[in-house]
């Protein structure tokens, strides 16, 4: 506590968030349960998504074309394996 007022972690306003934002749940009995104000919490939840900061993730298809060779119209998509090097670490993702 500084100046009388309780002092809330980033991981648990991030965890709260993610919890209010579920099917069916009501803002102010999550906020009630775990002592924190209504409003507090629809502020954080607000930051959360103007940040973009969504808890949902996405995959989403990639392809890798060659450019179109001269005279060619349409370019020429050819699977190919992908290889993430991190450290010590690749990851190698086939087409």
């Amino acid at each position: 506590m500084r100046n009388g007022k309780r002092s809330i972690t980033t991981a648990v306003k991030i965890w709260l968030v993610e919890q209010a934002a579920g099917r069916g749940v009501l803002v102010a009995g999550l906020a009630l349960k775990h002592g924190v104000d209504a409003n507090q919490l629809r502020r954080w939840m607000k930051l959360q998504h103007l940040r973009g900061n969504s808890p949902v993730l996405a995959l989403l298809p990639v392809t890798f074309c060659e450019p179109p060779a001269r005279g060619a119209v349409m370019p020429s998509c050819v699977p190919s394996t992908i290889e993430i090097e991190r450290a010590v670490a690749i990851v190698r993702i086939p087409p």
